[in-house]
């Protein structure tokens, strides 16, 4: 459901501030190896399962999603 509000306000803040020449861009990422998720990648088994939904075929590793810097404009 996070991610669903995550993409409409992104599409709501991209028209909002296309005119204006400002891109909106999403990192939606779906599971990423980290301690948060370790349950659903410390089984092999489970692993799997997970992996063969996603468009990839693997989970998510920190470093694809490296580098992205949220800009929050001041008022």
């Amino acid at each position: 459901m996070s991610k669903t509000a995550l993409h409409g306000l992104a599409i709501a803040l991209a028209k909002e501030l296309g005119d204006d020449g400002i891109r909106v861009n999403v990192v939606s990422p779906g599971v990423i190896k980290t301690n948060f998720s370790r349950m659903l990648w410390e089984d092999d088994a489970v692993a799997e399962g997970v992996s063969n939904g996603t468009m990839l075929g693997r989970l998510g590793v920190p470093r694809d999603i490296a580098g992205v810097r949220q800009i929050v404009p001041s008022s």
